[in-house]
């Protein structure tokens, strides 16, 4: 069954928070159940005001014919004090990567990274950063991100 990849709105805010949710779950990082509400809460709000004032950018890869979200990942922005490569101190940092078990090793994750990586471009960043879980780092390494330390970074 084939996907495709649109930009992710205010409709899809729930697989957001879910997906961010399942991602750290995943990853072996989990709490007990009165504090998974507050970060399902706390990660509702954060997306709801980001996606309306474009701090955060997410894509979602969509089965058409079900309108199931089989995967999703996004960018936001963190500013630092402006530097040579960077004149108006604005790096993208790639968040929220998370795609179902089942979907996984059909591209949708590389997909998305590729959509981000090209807005990524069209609004000039110079460069992007990510935290790579073990699964994901080969996916980032392909599409040109180089390991510094904690972290992966691609410049443009």
């Amino acid at each position: 069954m084939e996907y495709s990849i649109r930009r992710a709105g205010l409709g899809d805010l729930e697989t957001l928070v879910q997906f961010r949710y399942d991602m750290f779950s995943d990853m072996g990082i989990s709490k007990p159940g009165e504090e998974i509400e507050r970060f399902m809460e706390a990660n509702r709000n954060y997306f709801q005001i980001s996606l309306l004032d474009e701090t955060f950018f997410g894509w979602v890869a969509v089965i058409e014919k079900e309108s199931e979200i089989v995967a999703t990942g996004g960018m936001s922005f963190f500013y630092r004090a402006p530097n040579f490569g960077s004149l108006d101190g604005r790096d993208g940092y790639l968040l929220n990567m998370y795609t179902k078990p089942e979907w996984r090793g059909k591209g949708a994750a590389t997909e998305i990274v590729k959509c981000i990586l090209e807005y990524a471009q069209s609004i000039q960043l110079k460069v992007v950063r990510l935290h790579a879980s073990n699964a994901g780092r080969p996916v980032y390494e392909k599409l040109g991100f180089i390991r510094q330390e904690s972290e992966m970074v691609l410049r443009f």
